[in-house]
């Protein structure tokens, strides 16, 4: 399994060396909507090309050339012909891993990707969650991983345990965020400033939270609290845990005006204390969301009690209060962590596992007091989902990524789905299995135990406009000897001229 820090076979096999160069565009629109349709690709090429980092010219490690994306619209709607300039799926593998499956991305283009455990091996699901668990880090790309460690100061030692650890990078700092629940309840957080060479910790944040959990940050909103020595308000959110209110199923908030360093309670939760009986005891209306451009606290409810509905949960005064927006009666299976994204000018985008076990996806202009009718955007051929998460960045740019299959639930892949031009009328997305299809990453029976299970996927998209996603492999031939990470991405190409 050490071999599983650099290249695999399977990665080595799929080595790119360049891309081919394009030169032509699709010609021809006899009629309006043909015509709208084909602004609407070549709007979408020029946002691509305006994004490509400098390095497209060639392929990044683990590309898979002969599978490129494929350019759709929304409920599977395949173009033909497929436009130019479509965009190539690559994977590698990062090490032996846990519950989570978390990426970020800084803005000089180091990769992290955790939780990795410390020592693979020493233990099999479910007990393995207690074991230590550390970051591995990319500086290539993916093409090596360098194994990070957040320890304690003096101590090369890991003080992160292995269930549900969240990662990510914000993209306006690159500030790195490591998290995971402590006992007996709270969470042990770790930063970054400097790609991964030194970490600073809080090593407990303080009860109630606990588990199901998530780290956000973003400016203050208008007459709030502000932040000192960090830019941001920095949010740690996670259920209320099993001590000491006695419940899990109610959303608790903690805030931090220090960049981590303390946390306090925001004052209130978005759901309802207790909760109310049709969500039972353990059913949690509420997903961490997001903060906004304008400070906004934005958080997603799958409303119980009131047949299938999905609600937003706003606050503006950074968690004290919350008003709630209804977003539409709509069949919910499940709403995944992180459902809700926001982009660079305010636009909310939501995800959710809805009919059919399909992802679709609802986007809002206006602090979420209406939303657009829900779009399918499954890749073309996906039939069911495990999984879903969502994220965005520029203006219109968002990737979602998630567990698809093809053949009916029997085995699934793991796909990322992107657009540059989300608000349009007809969006047109490009998506692709970023494994070869043939080895797929899980299989029906593929354990979902504590240890074993995917708790939630995330992903990030990076300062040159590319999607990048976290997923697990779990004991298939691709990955036969234990649980896995994947850090994929789209590579972009350029067109010739």
């Amino acid at each position: 399994m050490r071999r599983l820090f650099g290249y695999s076979d399977v990665a080595r096999r799929w080595r790119c060396r360049a891309a081919d160069e394009l030169a032509s565009r699709t010609k021809g629109a006899t009629s309006r909507p043909a015509l709208l349709a084909s602004l609407s690709v070549a709007l979408t090429l020029v946002s691509a090309l305006a994004l490509a980092p400098p390095s497209s010219a060639a392929l990044d490690p683990g590309c898979d050339r002969a599978r490129p994306a494929i350019a759709h619209y929304a409920g599977g709607v395949t173009l033909d012909p497929q436009p130019l300039g479509a965009p190539i799926p690559c994977m590698v593998f990062t090490g032996p891993t846990t519950d989570s499956a978390a990426l970020g991305v800084t803005g000089a283009g180091t990769v992290f990707y955790g939780p990795i455990e410390f020592e693979e091996g020493v233990l099999p699901a479910p007990e393995k969650i207690a074991l230590p668990t550390i970051v591995v880090r990319s500086r290539d790309r993916g093409a090596s991983w360098e194994r990070d460690v957040p320890g304690t100061a003096g101590l090369p030692l890991p003080i992160h345990g292995g269930l549900t650890d969240w990662l990510s990078v914000d993209p306006e700092t690159s500030r790195v965020w490591y998290a995971s629940p402590t006992l007996p309840c709270g969470a042990t957080v770790s930063w970054s400033d400097d790609e991964g060479q030194t970490w600073s910790h809080n090593l407990n944040s303080g009860c109630p939270d606990q588990g199901a959990n998530a780290l956000i940050e973003g400016p203050a909103p208008l007459g709030g609290e502000q932040p000192a020595g960090y830019r941001h308000v920095v949010y740690y959110c996670a259920n209320a845990g099993e001590v000491p209110l006695g419940n899990d199923s109610f959303l608790v908030c903690q805030k931090s005006l220090d960049g981590g360093q303390t946390f306090a309670y925001v004052g209130s939760s978005p759901d309802e204390v207790p909760p109310p009986e049709d969500c039972g005891t353990t059913i949690r209306q509420t997903r961490v969301g997001a903060v906004g451009r304008d400070g906004n606290l934005y958080f997603p409810q799958n409303v119980c009690g009131q047949g299938a509905a999905l609600r937003l949960a706003v606050s503006g005064d950074e968690g004290a209060s919350w008003r709630y927006e209804p977003i539409m009666q709509t069949r919910v299976e499940n709403l995944y962590p992180p459902a809700l994204a926001v982009d660079a000018k305010n636009n909310l985008y939501l995800a959710w596992k809805g009919a059919g076990g399909l992802p679709y996806l609802t986007i809002s202009r206006n602090q979420g007091r209406s939303w657009s009718a829900p779009l399918e955007i499954a890749a073309p051929g996906v039939t069911q989902i495990r999984q879903l998460a969502v994220t965005a960045r520029r203006a219109r740019h968002i990737s979602l990524s998630y567990l698809g299959s093809t053949d009916g639930g029997q085995t699934f892949n793991a796909y990322i789905t992107e657009t540059s031009n989300a608000l349009a009328a007809q969006p047109l997305f490009w998506s692709a299995s970023v494994n070869d299809p043939a080895t797929p990453v899980a299989v029906s029976g593929t354990s979902e135990t504590f240890g074993d299970r995917i708790q939630f996927l995330n992903g990030t998209i990076d300062a040159h406009g590319t999607p990048w996603a976290a997923f697990h492999c779990a004991f298939t031939v691709l990955c036969p000897e234990a649980r896995t990470g994947i850090a994929a991405h789209l590579a972009k190409v350029r067109l010739a001229g």
